[in-house]
This record gives C-alpha cells, structure tokens and sequence, in this order.
C-alpha cells in the first residue's frame, strides 16, 4: 500500500482575484464561472448554501447582471449550481468534496522507484469545461496526453494531462519531456480534488484491473506567479495501491 501524506492550507484570495489576471482574454462570464466553480470545488462556497442575489453578485464582479446570469447558467448546466424557482440559486450537494486540502503536491518518484511511459501526446480540441479551467476560449486546442507510471514494473498510475499549445513550440518526444519538466518549475499554486470512480474499459486495459474496478482520481489545475492557469491534470490511482493522508488547518 502507496500511503501520500497530503497538507491542506486554507486559502484568503479575495473574490476578484481572477477577474483582472495579466494577458486574460477571456470573455467576462466565464472567468466568473471558473471563479465560482473554484470556490466551490476548494469548500469556500458550502454545497448546500444559497448563492448571492444576482444583484450583489454583478456589484461584486463589477459586470451586467445578464453578463453574471450568464455564468450562472454556464454553473447550472455543468451541475455545479441548483437554480430553485422563486428561491434563487444553491450550491449543487451531488458532488461531495472535503474543503481545504490546497495546495496539495504529489510527487512519487522523491520516495520510490517510479518509472514511465508517455502513452499519447498530440493537439485536440477540448470540452468547454476544461477550456473554462485553463481559461481559454470554447473548443480551443491543447497539446493532451496520456502518461502511465509503473512501480517494480507494475502499473499503478494513469496521468492525462492538458496545457495550453502556447508553452510548448513543438510536438517531438524526446525534446517534450525537458520542456515539460522546466515547465512544471514555473507551478507556484496547485487546486485540487480526490474522488473515486470506476475504472473504464480502457483505465482498466492500461492498470491491469477488472472494468468498474474503483480507482482514486485527482483532478489538479496547476497556476504559475501570475495566477494563470497552466495545466489540467486528471490523474487515476489504483484504490488497492493508493491511501491518500490529509491534514487541514482549523479555522
């Protein structure tokens, strides 16, 4: 058993804080939207809990309250928002998440013997949920790809991971994993979550496990020292491998 020891530190950013980031170009709601659904992910905003009037909400975010509606709307269709008629808008339960375990870093190589292959690397055109997280324009192109980690020659980790096609110039193997690995330096924030699911016909091909075997996913969006998003990365642990320790601060 794989036991990570992971800290949790409570967080101060202020509400606006991704709303005037250097260089974003991003329409205004879906900064918004990414806000809120980052508060919502990391347990600033309580599931559960009615949201701010739309009114004071647009005073907040210093935009329409069509423009906030908007990223409600974009909110409610991806389940992270319940709007209730005549009540106003909820913070969607079905997604259970424990609050203040960010930053959270993870590094299994520091502590065994950890090899890899990169199984796919190529440009794709991504779901809107994932342009939201790294802020960039609908059905824009990332450079995707797939990683699979082995320990003693067994497979135990699946990484896929999404950057923005600005960082890297080229596509070549060889040259992708130094660019990668002075890319990842320039990280100083990451937001994270853990969940189970079950594994897919080809999660489970890759880890060597039975299709719907439960296997334990993070979800990481790592931010360089402007607060700009530089990475998505889903990465699915094997349940019977992996135990994950958290410790959070109390408030």
């Amino acid at each position: 058993m794989i036991i990570i020891n992971k800290k949790g530190l409570c967080s101060n950013a202020n509400l606006n804080s991704v709303m005037t980031p250097q260089k974003n170009t991003l329409p205004k709601y879906l900064q918004i939207a990414h806000k809120l659904k980052v508060d919502i992910q990391t347990g600033k905003l309580v599931k559960g809990e009615r949201l701010a009037s739309e009114r004071e909400l647009s005073k907040m975010f210093n935009v329409t309250r069509v423009t906030l509606r908007k990223a409600i709307q974009r909110l409610v269709s991806e389940g992270f928002i319940e709007s209730k008629h005549g009540s106003g808008n909820y913070i969607a339960e079905s997604q259970l998440s424990a609050p203040h375990f960010t930053p959270i870093k993870t590094d299994l190589h520091s502590a065994l013997p950890i090899t890899e292959k990169l199984l796919i690397l190529q440009k794709k055109q991504v779901k809107d949920s994932i342009a939201t997280l790294l802020q960039l324009p609908a059905a824009s192109e990332v450079l995707w790809g797939h990683r699979l980690r082995f320990l003693h020659g067994q497979p135990i980790v699946i990484e896929k991971f999404y950057l923005p096609t600005s960082i890297f110039i080229h596509q070549d193997l060889t040259l992708f994993d130094t660019a990668y690995q002075q890319h990842r330096k320039t990280v100083q924030q990451m937001e994270q979550s853990i969940e189970a699911i079950p594994a897919s016909e080809y999660e489970a091909d890759l880890l060597q496990v039975d299709t719907g075997t439960p296997l334990l996913l993070e979800r990481q969006t790592a931010f360089n020292q402007d607060n700009l998003p530089i990475e998505y990365i889903k990465t699915l642990y094997r349940g019977d491998k992996f135990k994950f320790l958290m410790k959070s601060n109390v408030e």
